[in-house]
């Protein structure tokens, strides 16, 4: 007992057990890769089509739906444990640029006082204000009254992006402080007010990527990334070819249907503003003629609703650039939107995929055998001990393993240590008798203390 809670200690720290992450086989990890897309929507008529519904659903989720984990963002993956590793793939991703150009804004006014305003309509007059971007969007309002809040367009002439020809270029105008609109504090609206402007670009990339599960979240880290696809499209051209591109590492391709139809759906969805005046407050599109034949209709009006009010995921401070926050999302719409087609149109059977691996956690025991030393060395010293009993009580005719210490002190008896043959053999008749005998026979023993000069002893 006493050796067994002595040790406990070090056996306790002998064995460690520790959780280290295998791979599990019998369980299913895939998920979808894209370095292609074709798809489109139905035939508008003379080679055009509307955007491919999945693309479409996709983005307006990136733009109305404010959930924060983003369910139209990852791609589609299966990963029964939650914990999945994959290897690196191939496919097409599109990267959002947007840069402040608030710096790039004009204001000019029209005072009531100016000789372009005639005398009948001094009295009844209010200073009309524009702020605009060189060759890009215009917001008029009237100083005290209203006017345009934000105006969202696309431009043929960025002042950034203008070498990203993939998909035009994004521009907005908005009232800063946009709260106080939505309070109906048209007053605010003077030559003071602050406004913002960004302009913002989609471009087209090749992507080689390594996707990866943990906690079930996914997190995709990109391993190699070529962007010059822009460089290399004639947007002008009515029979354009497909956008191909043979890279060192794959080869990528968009249909010219599916990139003109995404081309002129993003041209249509970013063409709104918000006007309010007295009382009044109107969402409209900067292009009336929207119509099936002349342009696809999209929903315009809830995309500037949406940009206004930036309430989007990650991303609701009124301290973020609305615009911004929504391409960030969109680009994140159609990069899922890339990698799911094949899955979409085919199934898991024919759907491309990448297969992976489930990461389980498997418990294992690691033995510190450095805890042993000191219970070895404590237990060889113990059976020494014991072989040495042993054998003096063996020679001594004495019995080995009892509890009474009486025969130990024939054990340590100098002239009975010293017998001849004969007193050996009387001894050995000492040899399994009873506690009583010993008893008896240790009555003739016996000893006397002496002292002298430089200590006592017992003779």
């Amino acid at each position: 007992m006493v050796l067994a809670a002595g040790f406990g200690p070090f056996m306790q720290n002998l064995l460690h057990y520790y959780q280290k992450p295998v791979s599990d086989p019998g369980q299913m990890a895939y998920i979808t890769n894209g370095s292609t897309y074709s798809s489109t929507g139905i035939l508008i008529g003379g080679s055009r089509y509307y955007l491919d519904p999945v693309m479409k659903a996709n983005i307006y989720s990136s733009l109305f739906n404010a959930d924060a984990s983003q369910p139209w963002a990852d791609p589609k993956y299966v990963c029964a444990s939650g914990n999945c590793t994959f290897p690196q793939i191939p496919t097409l991703t599109t990267r959002p640029h947007c840069t402040d150009i608030s710096d790039r804004l004009n204001l000019t006014c029209i005072d009531c006082d100016s000789d372009l305003v005639t005398a009948e309509w001094k009295d009844d007059c209010f200073n009309l204000c524009t702020v605009s971007v060189p060759d890009g969007p215009s917001m008029n309002f009237t100083e005290g009254v209203g006017g345009f809040d934000i105006n969202v367009t696309t431009s043929t002439n960025p002042l950034i992006y203008n070498d990203t020809k993939w998909l035009p270029a994004i521009q907005y105008i908005m009232v800063k402080d946009f709260e106080k609109i939505l309070d109906h504090d048209y007053e605010m609206l003077n030559r003071s007010t602050k406004f913002v402007a960004t302009e913002c670009a989609l471009q087209l990339c090749a992507e080689w990527v390594q996707d990866s599960v943990s906690n079930s979240t996914l997190s995709t880290n990109v391993q190699r990334s070529e962007c010059g696809w822009d460089y290399q499209l004639n947007v002008t051209s009515d029979f354009a070819p497909n956008l191909t591109w043979q890279s060192p590492w794959s080869q990528f391709y968009l249909t010219y249907d599916a990139h003109i139809s995404l081309m002129e759906f993003v041209a249509d969805l970013f063409d709104g503003h918000y006007h309010t005046i007295s009382d009044a407050a109107e969402w409209a599109t900067n292009d009336g003629d929207n119509n099936v034949l002349g342009r696809p209709v999209y929903a315009t009006i809830d995309t500037t609703q949406a940009i206004f009010y930036g309430d989007f995921s990650e991303c609701n401070s009124q301290e973020d650039d609305h615009l911004t926050c929504a391409i960030n999302n969109i680009a994140k719409a159609i990069t899922k939107t890339f990698r799911d087609e094949a899955y979409i149109n085919n199934g898991v059977a024919g759907g491309n995929l990448t297969i992976g691996q489930n990461v389980v956690l498997s418990t294992y025991v690691r033995i510190d055998w450095v805890w042993l030393t000191l219970p070895i060395a404590v237990w060889l010293a113990a059976a020494v001990l014991w072989m040495v009993t042993f054998f003096k009580t063996r020679r001594a005719r004495l019995p080995t393993w009892r509890n009474n210490i009486l025969p130990y002190l024939f054990l340590f008896d100098n002239q009975a240590y010293r017998r001849n043959e004969e007193d050996d053999a009387a001894a050995a008749g000492l040899a399994g008798v009873s506690n009583r005998s010993y008893s008896d026979e240790s009555r003739k023993i016996t000893a006397r203390l002496q002292i002298t000069s430089t200590g006592a002893k017992l003779e």
